[in-house]
């Protein structure tokens, strides 16, 4: 037998064996295709991102993809060469030698890893102009998207280059495995015994322990200065909670579910029972044969969960905060009152007189002699308080919409706006206003609000004062400077009127406009959240079919068993359960480790962004949009999985 006719019969006969390898391979192949035409487009990084900026983000990325993507190659071929020993054995007893098997092997890599080339890098094409169109479409681009080609000849080089080079790997580590592997080994492979479980206390309580330590020291940085990240220092502490999750994540896959389990077996009620007193055992020596596979799920679920909730974070973040950073729909310094009478024209020709709404707004610059003062004070570029009236806080707050709050301000109390709710709290600190060199004033915070009326490119470090202390202010020779605020009903939106006013302070960086700001963030933002998804949909993916691929590798060598039982007296659909509980419980494992692993580390990455609305659930948003489609994505392959399963155990009976 030559070795095509090998080649061909071993593929019509395992068709089904390897559709999932190669539509995984083709999917994660679409995606690095994708990613290398991304990467490759100058005009769409330019617009998006400025090119510098986003092509360093996408040169770190690629190599790490590509090393995954050579992993999970070389892991699946290795799994297919366990799951072919025994065929491999027989083909050496035949008379084939081992170069003539290792042939064999690699023209079947070779059709596998061309067809999937073909079809990534088909749907790679079609992916990337349809979603090029939508991203220039949705964010107005200067771009003519016709000038888009289908195909992008760098990335079909690139793409068939690292097809190549993973190909020449796989046919190495296959002829090295061949070589050392002798004949009787060949084909007795699928009858060596599972590993026999040795329990070991200390370590499944070193594992907990080192968990909870990790977990700890994650959330430890929500402490601000006094947490271990900033006395001890960011390095070694990240480094510190990275070993412990690891070892954790280790030692409780490995030791603790094992040993817990053991303990469920001593209990008759939950044990003795028609499915459990199967599936526990044979889960407590999955988890202990597989923890290897286990553990690297895990740590590769949690990944990917991060990338993908940090990407959306990023993304969704910044525009909802938009609301505050600009609270007016657009806003403009009023010292050349030509400009300024243009401005307010421009405003009543678009929409008229009566649909909006013009604020002024003066501020008094004032120095302080305090010792302590707050972040917000001295990050401006002459360092200062910006004094504000209450009544025209409260106008401000009014013609805005939302509800006036009851402020019953002192002569000597104050309300501090806060920039960051991260920052420390000021309420209840005294201060020292310089009205002049002899004239000082001591204030107290009253208390904090995140409520400004005025973007901090306007405004940093702003006191709500009383209206009396206010005038007293005016009084004395102070800097003084003012802003105008145009509210009105859909104006935050109006991108015409952006266009119009912004050619007017085209050179006045304090100018600020809701909706281009808005704009400005979703187009620096969606090329890191179009890249975080496509490296995390390449990690899940991969992990997927590894869970699948672990899981039928362990229906195959169950078949027997499956048969007895059989024999005994459950019935299939007994059966059905058993095998679907077995599977299950295995993707459980990496999936509820894994989320909890990124929900820590995203509590960490969430304590280091401003916090500049003070809402929660701005954060939990993205993390839940993470974890939902993690856990869609699991469905999808625990089906797949079950239905795999189902197919090898009873048609084998």
């Amino acid at each position: 037998m030559s070795v095509f006719t090998a080649v061909q019969k071993n593929l019509k006969k395992n068709i089904s064996f390897y559709m999932l390898y190669l539509i995984s391979v083709s999917v994660v192949l679409m995606l690095f295709y994708f990613s290398i035409s991304f990467a490759g487009n100058e005009q769409i990084l330019e617009k998006l991102m400025g090119n510098t900026k986003l092509k360093s983000m996408i040169n770190i990325v690629l190599p790490l993809l590509m090393i995954f993507v050579l992993f999970y190659m070389s892991y699946s071929n290795k799994f297919f060469m366990k799951r072919r020993m025994k065929e491999l054995g027989i083909y050496t007893l035949l008379g084939f030698k081992k170069r003539k098997i290792t042939q064999i092997l690699f023209l079947e890599n070779i059709l596998i890893c061309a067809i999937s080339l073909v079809i990534g890098i088909l749907l790679g094409s079609v992916l990337f102009k349809g979603l090029m169109t939508f991203v220039i479409n949705i964010l107005e681009l200067s771009i003519d998207s016709s000038q888009i080609s289908l195909f992008n000849n760098e990335a079909i080089v690139i793409t068939t280059l690292f097809v190549c080079i993973a190909m020449l790997v796989l046919l190495i580590s296959n002829y090295i495995f061949i070589k050392k592997t002798s004949l009787l080994s060949l084909i007795r492979t699928e009858e060596k015994h599972e590993k026999q479980i040795k329990l070991n206390l200390w370590k499944a309580i070193l594992g907990i322990a080192s968990l909870l330590a990790g977990y700890v020291l994650a959330i430890d940085i929500k402490r601000g200065t006094d947490s271990l990240w900033l006395t001890i220092g960011f390095s070694p502490i990240s480094m510190l909670t990275f070993i412990l999750v690891v070892i954790g994540t280790i030692c409780s896959i490995q030791f603790f579910i094992p040993y817990t389990l053991q303990k469920i077996k001593l209990n008759k009620k939950l044990f003795y029972r028609d499915t459990s007193i199967i599936v526990i055992p044979q889960f407590v020596q999955r988890v202990y044969t597989n923890a290897r596979v286990l553990i690297l799920t895990t740590l590769i679920s949690a990944t990917a969960l991060c990338l993908l909730a940090a990407g959306v974070i990023t993304f969704y973040y910044p525009v909802k905060a938009i609301d505050r950073t600009n609270p007016a729909a657009f806003e403009f310094p009023a010292e050349d009152t030509e400009l300024v009478n243009r401005a307010i024209d421009t405003v009543e020709r678009e929409l008229g007189k009566s649909n909006n709404l013009t604020h002024t707004t003066q501020m008094i610059q004032v120095t302080s002699s305090s010792e302590k003062l707050p972040y917000e004070y001295s990050v401006k570029e002459k360092p200062s308080f910006d004094l504000i009236s209450e009544s025209n806080y409260k106008e401000a707050i009014k013609l805005r919409g939302d509800n006036v709050p009851e402020l019953s301000l002192s002569n000597n109390n104050v309300i501090f706006v806060e920039y960051n709710k991260n920052q420390d709290d000021e309420t209840g600190m005294s201060y020292q206003l310089n009205l002049s060199s002899s004239e000082k004033v001591n204030v107290t915070v009253q208390e904090t609000t995140l409520n400004n009326t005025l973007s901090f490119a306007n405004s940093v470090g702003t006191l709500i004062v009383s209206d009396q202390l206010y005038e007293e202010a005016l009084g004395y020779e102070l800097p003084t400077q003012t802003v105008i605020s145009i509210y009105g009903e859909n104006l935050r939106d109006n991108k015409e009127l952006h266009e119009q006013l912004s050619s007017l302070f085209s050179d006045e960086p304090r100018f600020q406009s809701a909706v281009g700001r808005e704009t400005t963030y979703i187009q620096e933002n969606s090329a890191a959240l179009l890249i975080s998804i496509f490296a995390s949909a390449i990690f899940l993916i991969a992990t997927g079919s590894i869970l699948y691929f672990t899981n039928l590798s362990n229906a195959y060598s169950k078949i027997n068993e499956f048969s007895i039982l059989n024999r005994l007296g459950f019935e299939k659909r007994k059966l059905k359960s058993i095998v679907s509980k077995q599977i299950l419980i295995t993707l459980v494992v990496p999936y509820v480790i894994g989320s909890i692993h990124s929900i820590f580390a995203l509590e960490s990455f969430k304590a280091l962004m401003p916090n500049l609305i003070g809402d929660s659930s701005a954060f939990w948003f993205p993390e839940l949009i993470g974890i939902g489609l993690f856990t869609i994505i699991y469905i999808i392959y625990y089906q797949i999985t079950k239905f795999s399963c189902y197919k090898v155990i009873f048609n084998k009976q």
